[in-house]
C-alpha cells in the first residue's frame, strides 16, 4: 500500500493507493494486460486520474483524466481499475 499526497506516477505493478488532498494520479504509460489499481481516498480530497496516452471505459464509453467524482458517484472515495491490454476498465466505484 502507498500513500499519497502530492502528484505522482505510478509504476507497471498492481496497487493500493491511499490518496489525500487534490492531487493528480498518472497512471503507467506502458501498464502491464491485468495490472490492478485500487485508488482510495477520504472524500474531501479532490483527486484526479490520468490515464496516460491510453483511455478509460465505462458504461460503454472511453474518456480520459477525470477526478473520482466523474466515475459516477459524487460521493465516491475509492475506485478500483483493471488494464485489459489497451483501456483501464472501472471494476468498482
Amino acid at each position: 500500500m502507498n500513500t499519497v499526497n502530492s502528484n505522482t506516477t505510478l509504476n507497471t505493478t498492481s496497487q493500493f493507493i491511499v490518496a489525500s488532498g487534490t492531487i493528480t494520479i498518472t497512471l503507467p504509460s506502458t501498464p502491464t494486460t491485468g495490472q490492478v489499481i485500487h485508488i482510495f481516498s477520504d472524500i474531501s480530497s479532490n483527486i484526479s486520474v490520468n490515464p496516460n496516452g491510453k483511455v478509460f471505459r465505462q458504461n460503454a464509453q472511453d474518456y480520459g483524466t477525470s477526478t473520482l467524482t466523474e466515475f459516477g458517484n459524487t460521493n465516491t472515495s475509492t475506485l478500483t481499475l483493471l488494464y485489459n491490454g489497451s483501456k483501464w476498465y472501472v471494476i468498482s466505484l
